[in-house]
Protein backbone atom coordinates (compact mmCIF):
# COMPACT_ATOMS: atom_id res chain seq x y z
CA UNK A 1 0.00 0.00 0.00
CA UNK A 2 1.16 3.52 -0.81
CA UNK A 3 -0.01 6.55 1.10
CA UNK A 4 -0.94 9.98 -0.19
CA UNK A 5 -2.04 12.97 1.84
CA UNK A 6 -4.33 15.78 0.80
CA UNK A 7 -2.58 19.13 1.36
CA UNK A 8 -5.94 20.88 1.76
CA UNK A 9 -7.59 18.85 4.51
CA UNK A 10 -4.57 16.82 5.68
CA UNK A 11 -6.36 13.48 5.43
CA UNK A 12 -4.10 10.56 4.50
CA UNK A 13 -5.28 7.80 2.19
CA UNK A 14 -3.89 4.34 1.60
CA UNK A 15 -3.67 3.64 -2.13
CA UNK A 16 -3.49 0.07 -3.36
CA UNK A 17 -0.97 -0.30 -6.23
CA UNK A 18 -3.80 -1.80 -8.31
CA UNK A 19 -5.22 1.74 -8.46
CA UNK A 20 -2.25 2.96 -10.53
CA UNK A 21 -3.44 4.38 -13.81
CA UNK A 22 -6.64 5.73 -12.25
CA UNK A 23 -7.57 9.12 -10.90
CA UNK A 24 -8.01 9.59 -7.17
CA UNK A 25 -9.91 12.47 -5.58
CA UNK A 26 -9.96 13.44 -1.93
CA UNK A 27 -13.42 13.65 -0.38
CA UNK A 28 -12.87 17.37 0.25
CA UNK A 29 -12.82 17.76 -3.54
CA UNK A 30 -9.60 19.76 -3.60
CA UNK A 31 -6.95 17.25 -4.63
CA UNK A 32 -6.76 14.90 -7.57
CA UNK A 33 -3.85 12.49 -7.88
CA UNK A 34 -3.27 10.83 -11.23
CA UNK A 35 -1.06 7.79 -11.45
CA UNK A 36 0.17 6.62 -14.84
CA UNK A 37 -1.17 6.74 -18.35
CA UNK A 38 -0.11 9.27 -21.01
CA UNK A 39 -3.72 10.11 -21.92
CA UNK A 40 -4.51 10.91 -18.27
CA UNK A 41 -1.30 12.87 -17.92
CA UNK A 42 -2.12 15.02 -20.96
CA UNK A 43 -5.70 15.60 -19.82
CA UNK A 44 -4.88 16.47 -16.20
CA UNK A 45 -1.78 18.54 -16.96
CA UNK A 46 -3.96 20.97 -18.90
CA UNK A 47 -6.25 21.60 -15.91
CA UNK A 48 -3.76 21.27 -13.05
CA UNK A 49 -2.83 24.10 -10.73
CA UNK A 50 0.37 22.25 -9.84
CA UNK A 51 2.22 19.38 -11.49
CA UNK A 52 4.83 17.53 -9.47
CA UNK A 53 7.18 15.37 -11.52
CA UNK A 54 8.73 12.63 -9.41
CA UNK A 55 10.27 9.99 -11.67
CA UNK A 56 13.43 8.09 -10.82
CA UNK A 57 15.24 5.34 -12.68
CA UNK A 58 18.35 4.38 -10.70
CA UNK A 59 21.52 4.86 -12.69
CA UNK A 60 19.68 6.39 -15.64
CA UNK A 61 18.36 9.80 -16.67
CA UNK A 62 14.74 10.45 -15.75
CA UNK A 63 12.30 9.71 -18.57
CA UNK A 64 10.63 12.74 -20.13
CA UNK A 65 7.01 12.54 -18.95
CA UNK A 66 5.66 16.06 -19.57
CA UNK A 67 6.30 17.51 -23.02
CA UNK A 68 6.63 21.16 -23.90
CA UNK A 69 3.30 20.91 -25.74
CA UNK A 70 1.66 19.74 -22.49
CA UNK A 71 3.20 22.67 -20.61
CA UNK A 72 1.83 25.07 -23.25
CA UNK A 73 -1.71 23.82 -22.47
CA UNK A 74 -1.38 24.57 -18.74
CA UNK A 75 -3.19 27.50 -17.15
CA UNK A 76 -1.18 30.73 -16.81
CA UNK A 77 0.27 30.95 -13.30
CA UNK A 78 0.17 27.21 -12.69
CA UNK A 79 3.27 25.57 -11.19
CA UNK A 80 5.61 22.73 -12.10
CA UNK A 81 7.89 21.19 -9.48
CA UNK A 82 10.33 18.81 -11.13
CA UNK A 83 11.76 16.58 -8.40
CA UNK A 84 13.63 14.57 -11.05
CA UNK A 85 15.84 17.51 -12.02
CA UNK A 86 18.83 15.79 -10.39
CA UNK A 87 18.53 13.12 -13.09
CA UNK A 88 17.91 15.58 -15.94
CA UNK A 89 14.26 16.33 -15.23
CA UNK A 90 11.03 14.69 -16.35
CA UNK A 91 9.47 17.88 -17.76
CA UNK A 92 10.74 19.03 -21.14
CA UNK A 93 10.80 22.71 -20.12
CA UNK A 94 12.71 22.07 -16.88
CA UNK A 95 16.23 23.35 -16.33
CA UNK A 96 18.32 23.23 -13.16
CA UNK A 97 18.12 26.33 -10.97
CA UNK A 98 19.71 27.34 -7.66
CA UNK A 99 18.40 28.08 -4.19
CA UNK A 100 19.39 31.71 -4.77
CA UNK A 101 17.31 31.82 -7.98
CA UNK A 102 14.90 28.87 -7.69
CA UNK A 103 12.14 29.68 -10.18
CA UNK A 104 11.58 30.80 -13.75
CA UNK A 105 8.56 31.10 -16.04
CA UNK A 106 8.15 29.24 -19.32
CA UNK A 107 4.90 29.40 -21.30
CA UNK A 108 3.30 31.34 -18.39
CA UNK A 109 3.97 28.40 -16.05
CA UNK A 110 6.17 28.85 -12.97
CA UNK A 111 8.89 26.18 -12.75
CA UNK A 112 10.72 25.12 -9.58
CA UNK A 113 13.60 22.83 -10.52
CA UNK A 114 16.26 22.96 -7.81
CA UNK A 115 18.58 19.96 -7.62
CA UNK A 116 19.11 18.38 -4.21
CA UNK A 117 15.91 19.84 -2.77
CA UNK A 118 16.54 17.97 0.46
CA UNK A 119 19.28 20.52 1.21
CA UNK A 120 16.43 22.90 2.08
CA UNK A 121 15.33 20.58 4.86
CA UNK A 122 18.65 19.06 5.86
CA UNK A 123 17.65 18.08 9.40
CA UNK A 124 14.43 16.40 8.28
CA UNK A 125 16.19 14.67 5.38
CA UNK A 126 18.95 13.46 7.70
CA UNK A 127 16.42 12.05 10.15
CA UNK A 128 14.50 10.33 7.37
CA UNK A 129 17.71 8.81 5.99
CA UNK A 130 18.81 7.66 9.44
CA UNK A 131 15.39 6.10 10.10
CA UNK A 132 15.45 4.28 6.75
CA UNK A 133 19.06 3.09 7.20
CA UNK A 134 18.82 1.95 10.83
CA UNK A 135 17.31 -1.51 10.17
CA UNK A 136 20.07 -2.24 7.66
CA UNK A 137 22.77 -1.04 10.03
CA UNK A 138 21.30 -3.21 12.80
CA UNK A 139 21.30 -6.22 10.46
CA UNK A 140 24.95 -5.61 9.52
CA UNK A 141 25.89 -5.19 13.19
CA UNK A 142 24.10 -8.41 14.15
CA UNK A 143 25.17 -10.68 11.27
CA UNK A 144 28.08 -9.03 9.41
CA UNK A 145 28.12 -7.54 5.94
CA UNK A 146 28.34 -10.79 3.99
CA UNK A 147 25.46 -12.48 5.84
CA UNK A 148 23.34 -9.32 5.65
CA UNK A 149 23.81 -9.16 1.87
CA UNK A 150 23.14 -12.90 1.50
CA UNK A 151 19.95 -12.91 3.58
CA UNK A 152 18.33 -9.57 2.74
CA UNK A 153 17.32 -9.04 -0.90
CA UNK A 154 16.84 -5.30 -0.27
CA UNK A 155 20.38 -5.03 1.04
CA UNK A 156 21.73 -6.92 -1.98
CA UNK A 157 19.69 -4.79 -4.41
CA UNK A 158 21.05 -1.59 -2.86
CA UNK A 159 24.68 -2.67 -3.12
CA UNK A 160 26.74 -0.95 -5.84
CA UNK A 161 30.25 -2.13 -5.00
CA UNK A 162 31.34 -5.28 -3.22
CA UNK A 163 35.01 -5.77 -2.38
CA UNK A 164 35.94 -3.28 -5.09
CA UNK A 165 33.77 -4.90 -7.78
CA UNK A 166 30.80 -3.14 -9.41
CA UNK A 167 27.74 -5.34 -8.79
CA UNK A 168 24.89 -2.97 -9.72
CA UNK A 169 23.92 -3.53 -13.36
CA UNK A 170 22.27 -0.12 -13.90
CA UNK A 171 25.22 1.83 -12.52
CA UNK A 172 27.67 -0.37 -14.41
CA UNK A 173 25.74 0.19 -17.65
CA UNK A 174 25.69 3.96 -17.09
CA UNK A 175 29.47 3.90 -16.57
CA UNK A 176 30.12 1.56 -19.49
CA UNK A 177 31.75 -1.14 -17.36
CA UNK A 178 30.78 -4.79 -16.99
CA UNK A 179 28.95 -5.64 -13.75
CA UNK A 180 30.11 -8.56 -11.63
CA UNK A 181 27.68 -11.18 -10.32
CA UNK A 182 27.13 -10.56 -6.61
CA UNK A 183 25.96 -14.13 -5.95
CA UNK A 184 29.13 -15.42 -7.60
CA UNK A 185 31.31 -13.12 -5.49
CA UNK A 186 29.50 -14.16 -2.33
CA UNK A 187 29.69 -17.83 -3.30
CA UNK A 188 33.44 -17.54 -3.87
CA UNK A 189 33.84 -16.56 -0.20
CA UNK A 190 31.76 -19.40 1.23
Amino acid sequence: MDQISCPTCGKAYQINPSYYGRSFQCHCGQMVTVLGGLDRLERHTAIADIVIGAVHKPGRPAPMMVTEDMVKTMKPGSVIIDLAIDQGGCVETSRPMTLANPTYVAHDVVHYCVPNMTANVARTASRALATAALPYLNLIAATGVENAVRTDPGMAAGLYLYRGEMVNRQVADSLGIPPQDLAGLLGAEA
